[in-house]
């Protein structure tokens, strides 16, 4: 009989340390992950900082060939205040996202659910209101449905299932967001180049004085402005190729949460590139000062 006590006591304390262990071993991998795509964010929303404040760089450098200046001359037409915020909406959808996930699996994060959660919808409920024709109605919703039974997920037998379910549901509206993050980065890097070809044109070539005393001045000018587009190129393409991991490695991390398996090669792969991102960031944001 004390045997068979034994035995139910024993088991009853190896299925709790199980339970209250179950996500402990996934801390890390989507601590990586989150701190990730926030490196990857803010790199993310400097490249659209600069495309803005080169728009205006080029305007300034146009105007100084025109006779008679308006405010006009010096709004930005490409990518105005409005759309510029509307592109940092992705952005906050995937940092928000992902400190989502984090705050699910971490225990000790878990009281922040409720706030983070919050954050996503709104997110989304933006992004399917400016972009009609991005997100599918059914895939909003569905992300959308699983918050009201937050208050019965905190437990960690529930963990895992809460986790699984809420990933299956972001999974392809993360893939649409990246999707479209990537063209829109495609087409800054586009851009971008035309405005640093547009004021070299206009701050060095056409002005490029005939007396040679005089020239140094403009090439310094023009040597800046190769130094910038060099630096902005070089990020840019960085950040082209380190969006696109963020669903691929999404993918991985809930086998992992299914399946137990190890985190995948992707998740280093991107955890590098955030952290070269972040050493960049560092680096450019330095010298503009």
């Amino acid at each position: 009989m004390k045997r068979i006590i034994f035995i139910i006591i024993l088991f009853i304390v190896l299925l709790c340390v199980f339970t209250n262990c179950s996500t402990k071993y996934l801390d890390q991998p989507f601590s990586d992950f989150s701190d990730s795509t926030k490196n990857i964010g803010k790199n993310t929303s400097y490249c659209f900082d600069q495309l803005f404040s080169e728009e205006i760089n080029t305007r300034i450098a146009e105007s100084l060939k025109i006779d008679a200046m308006n405010p006009s001359l010096l709004e930005p037409k490409v990518l105005t205040w409005s759309q510029l915020e509307l592109r940092k909406e992705f952005i906050n959808y995937l940092v928000n996202y992902t400190t989502l996930l984090e705050s699910i699996i971490i225990k000790d994060y878990s009281k922040d659910i409720s706030k983070n959660a919050q954050q996503v919808k709104k997110n989304i409920e933006t992004i399917s209101l400016t972009h009609t024709d991005l997100l599918k109605k059914r895939a909003s919703n569905l992300s959308l449905s699983i918050y009201g039974a937050l208050a019965e997920t905190l437990t960690a037998s529930a963990r895992r299932a809460f986790i699984l379910k809420t990933m299956h549901q972001h999974q392809p509206i993360l893939e649409t967001v990246i999707e479209k993050l990537k063209q829109e980065l495609e087409t800054t890097q586009i851009l971008i180049n035309n405005f640093f070809d547009r004021q070299f044109l206009y701050m060095v070539s056409l002005v490029w004085p005939t007396k040679e005393s005089s020239r140094e001045k403009y090439a310094k000018i023009g040597a800046k402005i190769l130094k910038r587009q060099r630096e902005i190129n070089s990020m840019l393409k960085e950040v082209i190729q380190a969006v696109v991991l963020i669903p691929t490695t999404h993918r991985q991390l809930i086998k992992q949460v299914k399946d137990n398996q190890g985190p995948g090669q992707t998740l280093y792969q991107l955890t590098n590139a955030g952290t070269r991102l972040a050493e960049m960031l560092k680096e450019f944001s330095n010298e503009k000062k």
